[in-house]
């Protein structure tokens, strides 16, 4: 779409300001509160027999002969003979139990919410050129972030001022409008980043029952719903596809690897 219909769609923007030159729009797409998504699931597994056990940390992965035969747990073991390292950006620390060394690595990203202001638009603004994003929810808070630069890989936790400097800098370059907000939270988290940026998906060649299903690289919660369709599919079934083929762990062994660019924050 060109710059008029950008400002059809999202008026508060300033096209001269963020530089545009045109943008893209899918009207079906939308976002889901991560919370109340992650709490749905989780009530419609118990309701299909799963039990969810929470505050107990895995130690590590048990093994007879590089088969899988469950975890060990700070509360004692749990016998399985399927493990799926799905710990985002401490599956490293899980694999290397089994003797495993993941090439990921966490990197601290940070998000802000303002206060409520009534409905100005409804589109979700993705900028890969800055790394800005930001949408306004349902309640009327403008939520968004952008990247550090200079960020670098660890377990880094304590929000930093200079993202608040940056991301007020940037946003009021994109939409003027909004110079009057006040921030009124600010929190870290973490990405799980993989070599290429795309998720690392499949069972191990080496150890028999463990499950790769980690790096997601920013994309986890967008990806996830097919993900666990397809892991379930080839853990019940051993139905294999192109897609997990394609995303296995022994694709880093290769000379060269093709990074995914499209990923923002």
């Amino acid at each position: 779409i060109d710059n008029a219909e950008i400002k059809e769609i999202v008026p508060i923007l300033d096209v001269k300001g963020m530089k545009a030159i045109a943008a893209t729009f899918c009207p079906t797409d939308g976002h889901a509160d991560p919370f109340k998504t992650t709490f749905a699931y989780a009530i419609a597994a118990k309701k299909e027999g799963a039990k969810i056990i929470t505050h107990t940390p895995v130690v590590k992965v048990l093994k007879e002969n590089n088969v899988v035969k469950g975890v060990e747990t700070n509360k004692g073991k749990i016998k399985a003979p399927v493990v799926v390292n799905a710990a985002g950006v401490w599956s490293k620390k899980i694999a290397e139990t089994v003797g495993i060394k993941l090439p990921n690595q966490p990197y601290r990203k940070e998000i802000m919410v303002t206060e409520r202001i009534k409905p100005l638009f409804e589109a979700m603004v993705i900028s890969f050129k800055d790394g800005i994003y930001f949408s306004q929810q349902k309640e009327g808070q403008i939520l968004g972030g952008i990247p550090n630069p200079h960020e670098k890989k660890g377990y880094l936790t304590d929000p930093t001022f200079s993202f608040i400097q940056h991301m007020s800098k940037t946003l009021l370059r994109y939409a003027p409008t909004l110079g009057y907000l006040r921030v009124i939270r600010h929190w870290t988290g973490f990405y799980d980043v993989s070599p290429d940026a795309r998720p690392i998906i499949g069972e191990d060649i080496k150890i028999k029952g463990f499950i790769h299903c980690h790096g997601f690289s920013g994309h986890g919660f967008m990806l996830s719903p097919m993900v666990t369709k397809l892991l379930t599919e080839y853990i019940t079934d051993g139905k294999t596809s192109f897609f997990l083929e394609q995303l296995n762990l022994e694709r880093f062994k290769e000379k060269t690897i093709q990074k995914e660019i499209s990923v923002v924050g």
